[in-house]
């Protein structure tokens, strides 16, 4: 899911090193001065966090972000060229409890989360 996003993203300069075989899982990816896109993994390998800050590309949100079936966070800080709708499929992912979307140019308001039973 992670290369399918990187296409939707443009394949930014960013996530270069993205690429097939590639360990994702405890990196943080600098460009300086302080942009980074940082993945956290659960004990499987699987993506459980996405943390994406000062990104200084156009882009549209990545529909592939619905593919990471074990996130739990998401966390886009200071994006202003992010533009688009918040793919409706965000709702299916069900072990998403902190999404934090921040200085974006996204066109769409997230709809309600419907109530997890306790």
């Amino acid at each position: 899911m992670l290369l399918k996003m990187k296409k939707q993203l443009g394949n930014p300069d960013i996530l270069r090193k993205w690429v097939k075989g590639f360990e994702y899982c405890g990196i943080k990816f600098y460009k300086p001065p302080d942009s980074f896109v940082y993945i956290a993994c659960t004990g499987t390998g699987r993506v459980s966090n996405l943390r994406i800050k000062n990104r200084d590309f156009s882009a549209t949100f990545p529909y592939a972000i619905c593919g990471l079936t074990e996130l739990v966070s998401l966390h886009i800080y200071n994006w202003p060229r992010l533009h688009g709708p918040i793919p409706p499929c965000i709702h299916k992912l069900v072990n998403l409890s902190l999404l934090v979307i921040t200085e974006t140019s996204l066109s769409d308001s997230l709809l309600v989360f419907p109530k997890i039973p306790i």
